[in-house]
């Protein structure tokens, strides 16, 4: 049985691969063609680019000197609403008559919904995973400080090798120091923001990220906090040709959630870095790092 490439976007969540082998395969196809294609997957689109562009920072300040950071940031990601578990799906094809019905995502429960037509026939929607968090981790580098400016990076990358090929993730930003004009001499920092992220898996899919936004907060020796408030952009490419007696999918996504509005905040231990973030415009990210220091 042959796993859908759908499932490359939760590589780095759920281990490395959930299996799709408790449902036939043509149940699960069905829900990435037709019109249901965008409903069903909406949801992936939402939830990774909230993931992605949280906790790029660890402290509230821009060093004036030269500093290097090396760390991971650990992402948990929870879905509480029903509008990402669920979307209002159309039944296609010759079936008769043509219903709505309140359908799970992929995000959703796994429960198949079933509804019944003329002449004893009936129409199935297929379940979704089942999974109402998604857990991830990934390392970074920051880099600064160039006229108050210090740059951070991210990257993973893994080869599956056969027809999925490799799956990577990528991504850099900047932040600028605003506060230095006009706040030299205070403990409250101020501070503009722009990153940009991808996540390529294989020719079935990608995944484009774009935030910018400003950091406002505290900064002492010890301890920091902060507020934000950025905009936040991501497409969504899916393609997937299917087996023979399935259509070619090619699906287009962009993020429902374009504000984010979040809080954090950091403690300093000798050479090490705590930070704790969150973010809670639909859907809810936490996130914590920790690293060195220089």
């Amino acid at each position: 049985m042959k796993r859908l490439p759908i499932a490359l976007f939760f590589v780095l969540g759920y281990g490395l691969c959930f299996s799709v082998a408790a449902q036939k395969v043509d149940e699960i196809i069905s829900s990435y063609t037709g019109a249901n294609a965008t409903g069903y997957l909406q949801p992936l689109a939402d939830i990774l680019t909230s993931t992605f562009n949280t906790g790029h920072i660890h402290k509230t300040s821009i060093d004036s000197g030269f500093h290097l950071y090396l760390g991971i940031t650990a992402f948990n990601t929870t879905v509480f609403d029903d509008k990402s578990r669920y979307f209002t799906g159309v039944t296609e094809g010759l079936f008769s008559p043509t219903q709505q019905v309140r359908v799970p995502t992929i995000l959703g429960p796994r429960e198949i919904v079933t509804v019944n037509g003329l002449n004893g026939t009936s129409y199935s929607f297929p379940a979704g995973i089942g999974n109402a968090s998604l857990t991830l981790a990934v390392p970074q580098i920051t880099l600064g400080t160039l006229f108050g400016t210090e740059f951070n990076a991210r990257f993973i990358a893994y080869d599956f090798g056969g027809d999925f090929g490799k799956l990577q993730f990528m991504g850099g930003g900047l932040r600028h120091d605003i506060g230095r004009y006009f706040l030299k001499k205070s403990r409250f920092k101020l501070s503009a923001e722009y990153c940009y992220q991808q996540l390529k898996a294989g020719a079935y899919g990608n995944l484009a990220t774009h935030k910018a936004g400003i950091y406002a907060g505290h900064q002492w020796k010890i301890f920091n906090y902060y507020g934000y408030i950025g905009y936040q952009n991501g497409s969504m490419n899916i393609r997937y040709e299917g087996s023979k007696d399935a259509s070619a999918v090619h699906v287009s996504l962009t993020n429902q959630n374009p504000l984010l509005i979040s809080a954090g905040m950091g403690l300093k231990l000798w050479v090490f870095r705590l930070n704790l973030h969150g973010s809670f415009i639909r859907p809810v990210v936490l996130a914590a790092s920790l690293g060195l220091n220089f």
